[in-house]
């Protein structure tokens, strides 16, 4: 009995899609390939184990104003998602908090607090980074007790200062 041969070209057209889909994700699982082969990608979830009774970081920064309160900072423009302000501004603290940064790291801080002054009206002059992290266990996550890493401060310098 022989097949029809337009059935047989179907057949191994979707074959042939379904195995470089597979190839490009076995690419991104071993390779860097963050925005290349998107969305081929190595996701942050499937890095690594973790096992009961360890603990997942979140990190949080908190920001003093001019006037003295203390805000969560949070993206402003509300399409950021948590992990694209992850990269782009809690990163960034994290290295200038550490002594470990770039002017990228700098460039990235300062144009935040820059946008935060125009989209509020308020000055940030600290940031205090934190940690409030998760443990898990078998119940699920469990709240662990949060510690602050550091603070930077970021207040502008006066007018004619250099």
């Amino acid at each position: 009995m022989t097949r029809a041969p337009a059935a047989t070209w179907g057949q191994a057209a979707v074959s042939a899609v379904i195995l470089g889909v597979l190839g490009l994700q076995a690419v991104a699982a071993s390779a860097s390939v963050e925005k290349r082969l998107w969305p081929f990608m190595n996701y942050p979830m499937y890095r690594r184990v973790l096992y009961d009774g360890q603990l997942v970081n979140r990190f949080v920064v908190v920001g003093r104003q001019d006037d003295g309160r203390e805000v969560v900072l949070a993206p402003l423009d509300g399409h950021e998602n948590y992990w694209l302000f992850f990269r782009t501004f809690i990163r960034p603290v994290i290295a200038l908090e550490d002594n470990s940064a770039d002017a990228a790291a700098r460039r990235h801080v300062t144009a935040y607090c820059a946008a935060y002054r125009e989209h509020y009206g308020r000055t940030l002059t600290d940031l205090r980074l934190e940690n409030h992290p998760s443990r898990i266990t078998r119940r699920g996550l469990q709240p662990a007790e949060p510690s602050v890493i550091g603070v930077l401060s970021v207040a502008p310098e006066p007018a004619g200062a250099s």
